[in-house]
Protein backbone atom coordinates (compact mmCIF):
# COMPACT_ATOMS: atom_id res chain seq x y z
CA UNK A 1 0.00 0.00 0.00
CA UNK A 2 1.10 3.61 -1.30
CA UNK A 3 -0.17 7.23 -0.16
CA UNK A 4 -0.01 9.09 -3.62
CA UNK A 5 0.23 11.95 -1.73
CA UNK A 6 3.64 11.70 -0.17
CA UNK A 7 6.66 11.63 -1.86
CA UNK A 8 8.72 8.91 0.24
CA UNK A 9 5.87 6.09 -0.62
CA UNK A 10 6.00 7.27 -4.65
CA UNK A 11 9.85 6.97 -4.31
CA UNK A 12 9.01 3.57 -2.58
CA UNK A 13 6.60 2.47 -5.53
CA UNK A 14 9.23 3.19 -8.12
CA UNK A 15 12.16 1.31 -6.40
CA UNK A 16 10.16 -1.69 -6.48
CA UNK A 17 8.93 -1.84 -9.55
CA UNK A 18 12.71 -1.07 -10.80
CA UNK A 19 13.84 -3.96 -8.21
CA UNK A 20 11.07 -6.32 -9.68
CA UNK A 21 11.27 -5.56 -13.28
CA UNK A 22 14.23 -3.68 -13.66
CA UNK A 23 12.62 -1.57 -16.15
CA UNK A 24 9.88 1.46 -15.56
CA UNK A 25 8.54 1.65 -18.87
CA UNK A 26 4.53 2.74 -18.10
CA UNK A 27 3.52 5.10 -15.26
CA UNK A 28 -0.70 5.66 -15.17
CA UNK A 29 -1.46 7.80 -12.48
CA UNK A 30 -4.80 6.64 -12.02
CA UNK A 31 -5.44 8.22 -8.46
CA UNK A 32 -8.77 10.89 -7.54
CA UNK A 33 -11.14 11.73 -4.68
CA UNK A 34 -14.52 13.34 -5.66
CA UNK A 35 -15.89 14.41 -2.01
CA UNK A 36 -18.96 16.85 -2.98
CA UNK A 37 -18.86 20.51 -1.04
CA UNK A 38 -20.27 23.48 -2.55
CA UNK A 39 -17.80 26.41 -2.24
CA UNK A 40 -19.24 28.51 0.05
CA UNK A 41 -19.20 25.48 2.71
CA UNK A 42 -15.31 24.34 1.30
CA UNK A 43 -12.93 24.29 3.99
CA UNK A 44 -9.33 25.19 3.21
CA UNK A 45 -8.92 20.98 4.36
CA UNK A 46 -11.46 20.28 1.89
CA UNK A 47 -9.30 21.52 -1.04
CA UNK A 48 -6.14 20.57 0.20
CA UNK A 49 -7.15 16.88 0.49
CA UNK A 50 -8.71 16.77 -3.28
CA UNK A 51 -5.39 18.77 -4.68
CA UNK A 52 -2.97 16.93 -3.15
CA UNK A 53 -4.45 13.31 -4.05
CA UNK A 54 -5.23 14.44 -7.45
CA UNK A 55 -2.75 16.69 -8.79
CA UNK A 56 0.60 17.41 -6.14
CA UNK A 57 0.29 13.22 -6.55
CA UNK A 58 1.06 13.28 -10.09
CA UNK A 59 3.90 15.36 -9.32
CA UNK A 60 5.44 12.88 -6.68
CA UNK A 61 4.58 10.13 -9.08
CA UNK A 62 6.65 11.47 -12.16
CA UNK A 63 9.32 12.86 -10.31
CA UNK A 64 9.56 9.17 -8.81
CA UNK A 65 10.09 7.37 -11.99
CA UNK A 66 11.59 9.99 -14.62
CA UNK A 67 14.98 9.41 -13.35
CA UNK A 68 14.97 5.92 -14.74
CA UNK A 69 12.85 6.35 -17.80
CA UNK A 70 15.32 9.28 -18.78
CA UNK A 71 17.93 6.43 -18.39
CA UNK A 72 16.18 3.93 -20.77
CA UNK A 73 15.46 7.35 -23.17
CA UNK A 74 11.99 5.82 -23.43
CA UNK A 75 8.41 5.89 -21.54
CA UNK A 76 4.49 6.39 -21.17
CA UNK A 77 3.13 8.25 -18.45
CA UNK A 78 -0.53 8.67 -18.69
CA UNK A 79 -3.03 10.65 -16.55
CA UNK A 80 -6.74 9.81 -15.25
CA UNK A 81 -7.98 13.50 -15.89
CA UNK A 82 -11.48 13.82 -16.27
CA UNK A 83 -14.07 15.95 -18.48
CA UNK A 84 -14.96 17.94 -15.49
CA UNK A 85 -12.43 20.80 -14.93
CA UNK A 86 -11.14 20.36 -18.19
CA UNK A 87 -14.41 20.17 -20.27
CA UNK A 88 -17.52 20.79 -18.18
CA UNK A 89 -18.00 22.59 -14.35
CA UNK A 90 -19.36 19.93 -12.43
CA UNK A 91 -21.17 21.96 -8.92
CA UNK A 92 -19.80 20.79 -5.58
CA UNK A 93 -16.46 20.18 -7.08
CA UNK A 94 -14.85 23.04 -7.40
CA UNK A 95 -11.72 21.65 -5.98
CA UNK A 96 -11.94 18.78 -8.27
CA UNK A 97 -12.54 20.34 -11.46
CA UNK A 98 -9.12 22.47 -10.67
CA UNK A 99 -7.05 19.18 -9.57
CA UNK A 100 -8.09 17.96 -13.05
CA UNK A 101 -7.83 21.28 -14.99
CA UNK A 102 -4.38 21.51 -13.69
CA UNK A 103 -3.64 17.60 -14.40
CA UNK A 104 -3.95 18.86 -17.57
CA UNK A 105 -1.84 22.08 -17.82
CA UNK A 106 0.91 19.55 -15.93
CA UNK A 107 0.28 16.89 -18.96
CA UNK A 108 0.70 19.25 -21.70
CA UNK A 109 3.95 21.61 -20.36
CA UNK A 110 5.24 17.86 -19.01
CA UNK A 111 4.80 16.67 -23.10
CA UNK A 112 7.18 19.31 -23.98
CA UNK A 113 10.01 19.09 -21.86
CA UNK A 114 9.93 14.82 -21.62
CA UNK A 115 9.96 15.11 -25.54
CA UNK A 116 13.29 14.71 -26.04
CA UNK A 117 13.64 11.66 -23.88
CA UNK A 118 11.61 9.98 -26.07
CA UNK A 119 9.07 9.77 -22.81
CA UNK A 120 5.19 10.36 -24.01
CA UNK A 121 2.77 12.45 -21.87
CA UNK A 122 -1.00 11.88 -21.82
CA UNK A 123 -4.41 12.08 -20.40
CA UNK A 124 -7.83 9.95 -20.57
CA UNK A 125 -10.73 12.08 -19.54
CA UNK A 126 -13.75 9.96 -18.16
CA UNK A 127 -17.31 11.01 -18.19
CA UNK A 128 -19.20 9.51 -15.79
CA UNK A 129 -18.49 5.71 -14.96
CA UNK A 130 -19.68 2.60 -13.20
CA UNK A 131 -17.39 2.66 -10.37
CA UNK A 132 -17.81 2.43 -6.39
CA UNK A 133 -20.71 3.99 -4.40
CA UNK A 134 -22.00 4.88 -7.45
CA UNK A 135 -24.98 2.68 -6.56
CA UNK A 136 -25.98 4.92 -3.60
CA UNK A 137 -26.17 8.22 -5.77
CA UNK A 138 -29.73 6.18 -6.10
CA UNK A 139 -31.73 5.17 -9.69
CA UNK A 140 -33.54 8.53 -10.10
CA UNK A 141 -30.01 10.11 -10.47
CA UNK A 142 -28.47 7.58 -12.44
CA UNK A 143 -30.95 7.65 -15.18
CA UNK A 144 -30.46 11.66 -15.22
CA UNK A 145 -26.88 11.06 -15.58
CA UNK A 146 -27.32 8.32 -18.39
CA UNK A 147 -30.53 10.68 -20.24
CA UNK A 148 -27.57 13.07 -20.97
CA UNK A 149 -25.17 10.97 -22.62
CA UNK A 150 -26.04 10.36 -26.22
CA UNK A 151 -24.90 6.63 -25.74
CA UNK A 152 -27.69 6.07 -23.51
CA UNK A 153 -25.37 4.16 -21.15
CA UNK A 154 -22.93 4.92 -18.23
CA UNK A 155 -18.87 3.87 -19.24
CA UNK A 156 -17.11 0.66 -17.47
CA UNK A 157 -13.49 0.99 -16.06
CA UNK A 158 -13.20 -1.26 -18.97
CA UNK A 159 -13.85 1.33 -21.79
CA UNK A 160 -11.00 3.77 -19.49
CA UNK A 161 -8.52 0.89 -19.61
CA UNK A 162 -9.01 0.45 -23.38
CA UNK A 163 -8.09 3.98 -24.15
CA UNK A 164 -4.86 3.76 -21.29
CA UNK A 165 -3.70 0.78 -23.06
CA UNK A 166 -3.96 2.33 -26.20
CA UNK A 167 -1.49 5.60 -25.06
CA UNK A 168 0.95 3.28 -23.07
CA UNK A 169 1.55 1.15 -26.33
CA UNK A 170 3.89 1.56 -29.02
CA UNK A 171 1.03 1.96 -31.62
CA UNK A 172 0.29 5.61 -29.65
CA UNK A 173 5.04 6.49 -29.54
CA UNK A 174 4.08 9.35 -31.52
CA UNK A 175 1.23 11.02 -29.52
CA UNK A 176 2.04 13.03 -26.17
CA UNK A 177 0.65 15.68 -24.91
CA UNK A 178 -3.07 14.87 -25.86
CA UNK A 179 -5.87 13.77 -23.78
CA UNK A 180 -8.53 11.26 -24.88
CA UNK A 181 -12.16 11.82 -23.95
CA UNK A 182 -14.13 8.54 -23.16
CA UNK A 183 -17.60 10.20 -21.80
CA UNK A 184 -20.04 8.45 -24.77
CA UNK A 185 -20.58 11.61 -26.23
CA UNK A 186 -21.56 13.51 -22.99
CA UNK A 187 -19.94 16.95 -23.78
CA UNK A 188 -21.09 16.89 -27.48
CA UNK A 189 -24.60 18.46 -26.99
CA UNK A 190 -25.77 21.86 -27.43
CA UNK A 191 -28.92 20.83 -25.33
CA UNK A 192 -29.28 18.16 -22.80
CA UNK A 193 -33.14 18.51 -23.41
CA UNK A 194 -33.12 17.27 -26.76
CA UNK A 195 -33.57 13.77 -28.08
CA UNK A 196 -30.97 12.03 -29.25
Amino acid sequence: MADVSKSRDMENMAATTLKKHKRIDILIHNAGIYPLVRFEEMTLDNWNDVLNTNLTSAFHAVKACLPVMKKQRDGRIVFTSSISGPRVGLPGASHYTASKGGLNGFMITLAIELAKYNITVNAVEPGNIISEGFDALGEAHKKRIMAAIPMGRLGTSEDIAYANLFLASDEARYITGQSIIVDGGQVLPESHYMDY
